[in-house]
């Protein structure tokens, strides 16, 4: 997640596509988000909840809250995402936005 939230600071979108499967990289808009990340002012990321893994799992959760300032307003993500491992890494699936 942290290696995430740095990429769209950095708006470095191959890292996110390279770092995504399944419908979330099926739908993904990248020249939308390297617009976005661009413009973006990265103010910080949370770690709420990421219970630990075991080696031989192929599933993890982390839930989080990343701050930002898009067009001099703080606004905030705060996503519990569901990531999958595949051949030993690990990729980004989906998220579901919390309110």
């Amino acid at each position: 997640m942290r290696s995430r939230y740095t990429a769209y600071a950095q708006a470095n979108i191959a890292y996110i596509m390279a770092t995504m499967t399944g419908k979330a990289a099926k739908d993904y808009d990248p020249i939308s988000a390297k617009t976005w990340a661009e413009n973006a002012v990265w103010l910080g990321l949370e770690i709420i909840s990421a219970p630990k893994v075991k080696s031989i799992d192929k599933v993890g959760f982390v839930e989080f809250r990343a701050k930002f300032s898009d067009e001099a307003i703080h606004r905030e993500i705060h996503e519990k995402s569901h990531f999958e491992k595949i051949d030993g890494k690990w990729f980004y699936v989906n998220g579901d936005v919390r309110y």
